[in-house]
């Protein structure tokens, strides 16, 4: 599932989660997307890559917020 390397689902760089959220299904996602989402105050790791479940859990919160 994981797209690059040695990646981990706690440490993927945005083009890598883009691609394992598009290779597990997801539509409406790409590396862009990702990047505004970090604008946006997105929780990233110190080293910039982001976390699958931590990023999953921002957009939950997000998406309750705009409800």
């Amino acid at each position: 599932m994981y797209p690059m390397n040695n990646s981990t689902p706690a440490a993927l760089t945005p083009a890598e989660l883009s691609a394992a959220l598009i290779k597990s299904g997801a539509r409406h996602i790409d590396e862009k997307k990702i990047l505004a989402d970090i604008a946006a105050d997105a929780p990233t790791n110190t080293d910039g890559t982001l976390s699958l479940l931590t990023y999953a859990a921002w957009l939950v919160k997000e998406r309750g917020h705009g409800a």
